[in-house]
């Protein structure tokens, strides 16, 4: 019966991360996630909002006028 062969790799440890660290950088994730949702909310429709906002000006309201 053949011998089994041994690994060569390294075996794999996890990297120590301590807790203030890592909580940190879960909320800056989480900070970031948020600001660019509203940011994809927002901009888009932004200029759409500001513009049905404000009432029509009076000449595109009425008819355009003819050139004298």
């Amino acid at each position: 019966m053949a011998k089994p062969r041994k690994s060569t790799k390294a075996p794999k440890v996890a990297p120590k991360v301590d807790a203030p660290s890592l909580a940190e950088a879960i909320v800056n994730f989480a900070w970031a996630l948020e600001r660019d949702a509203l940011h994809k909310l927002t901009h888009p429709f932004a200029k759409i909002v500001d513009n049905a906002a404000l009432p029509a000006p009076a000449e595109t309201a009425a008819e355009p006028r003819e050139a004298a």
